[in-house]
């Protein structure tokens, strides 16, 4: 028995002192930070969680707080992919601090991530991601059912952003560097146009890490290597730079146009801030600025991010007799006609019908 207690002593004590081995300094936290935060999938291929907090603790102490911008646009959902645990879910964009869990997310095999979604403004019950395999699953986005539809062929890294133009419906995708065209009914994506974005010494190129689409048809990404917004050509890819985005983004993350802000949010992961947050985009200067937390004090990482944007209204010509138009939601500003814009100050019939 005396034998018997002292293995077991020795055992315990042996592997006490390999796990007390195995804990990394600050020191190599960061040294391991610098060297893997330009990979666009999750940040637990490189650090447990305990190791990220640790981590966020300490570079967030290293940086000034910012500001949060006070954004009132309640009741406007966007939905997404978390990869820690939570999966599928939504948050509200006007206060991003609760997370609710809807489904798993896409039936990826293990190791691969779910880094690319968006929802379609002509059909705004459904959206598609695609994983780093190069998988595509059609979405239902109330309900959280993912239908595989196929491999679009680009299976180096995938997609790392998703976006519809929300004027006629087309789908297209960016990865690190490219821009393309994309029919999820095939589904293939064809290639449009290469960015070109600029690298550092350890890493020769950029990495677009998301994507967005705005109201007038221009597309929207940013950098993970040197923390750099650009706009997008949609017809050849040609990127022109915006400026800083004004934090280090790390890792996997999302972008979304809404259309009742007409702004570009970001569903950011910075890791010298407060890990998962939800942002603006100045789409003049490239700056960002913070509209909050996701899931404040949970460690989550929202991989793409978007909401159920609307198609434009249209109506055919000729038309004889008045045109009467209403708002349910709020009041209506502007409207178009042939490309000439009529706008007023104000609604001519006061509050939305």
């Amino acid at each position: 028995r005396k034998i018997t207690s002292l293995m077991t002593c020795v055992f315990l004590f042996t592997m006490a002192f390999q796990s007390t081995a195995q804990e990394r300094s600050i020191d190599e936290l960061i040294q391991s930070y610098e060297i893997n935060k330009n990979s666009p999938n999750s940040f637990t291929q490189f650090f447990t969680i305990e190791e990220m907090r640790q981590l966020n603790a300490y570079l967030k102490d290293q940086t000034t707080p910012e500001v949060i911008n006070q954004n009132l646009r309640n009741g406007i959902l966007a939905y997404g992919w978390e990869s820690q645990a939570n999966g599928y879910g939504s948050y509200d964009i006007s206060s991003p601090n609760t997370y609710t869990t809807i489904s798993v997310g896409a039936p990826i095999a293990e190791g691969d991530f779910e880094g690319a979604g968006a929802i379609d403004p002509f059909n705004n019950t459904t959206g598609y991601t695609a994983d780093t395999a190069g998988n595509l699953y059609s979405l239902d986005v109330l309900t959280g059912i993912y239908t595989p539809a196929g491999n679009t062929g680009l299976v180096d890294g995938g997609f790392t952003g998703l976006a519809y133009n929300p004027n006629d419906g087309v789908l297209y995708g960016v990865d690190s560097n490219n821009l393309y065209l994309v029919n999820p009914a095939t589904p293939d994506a064809t290639l449009l146009g290469s960015f070109g974005l600029p690298g550092d010494a350890g890493n020769p190129t950029g990495i677009a890490i998301a994507f967005a689409i705005d109201g007038s048809g221009m597309g929207y990404t940013y950098d993970i290597v040197l923390d750099i917004a650009y706009s997008i050509d949609l017809g050849t890819g040609a990127t022109t730079s915006l400026g800083s985005i004004g934090f280090d983004a790390s890792f996997g993350q999302g972008m979304f146009y809404d259309q009742a802000s007409d702004e570009v949010y970001l569903a950011a992961f910075n890791v010298a801030g407060n890990l998962s947050e939800l942002r603006i985009l100045d789409t003049t200067t490239g700056g960002t600025t913070l509209v909050g937390e996701i899931s404040p004090g949970a460690l989550t990482q929202i991989a793409w991010s978007s909401v159920q944007n609307e198609p434009p209204f249209e109506f055919p010509l000729p038309y004889c007799g008045p045109l009467v138009f209403s708002a349910a939601v709020e009041p209506m500003t502007n409207v178009e006609f042939a490309g000439i814009e009529n706008r007023t100050d104000a609604p001519t019939n006061g509050t939305p019908a």
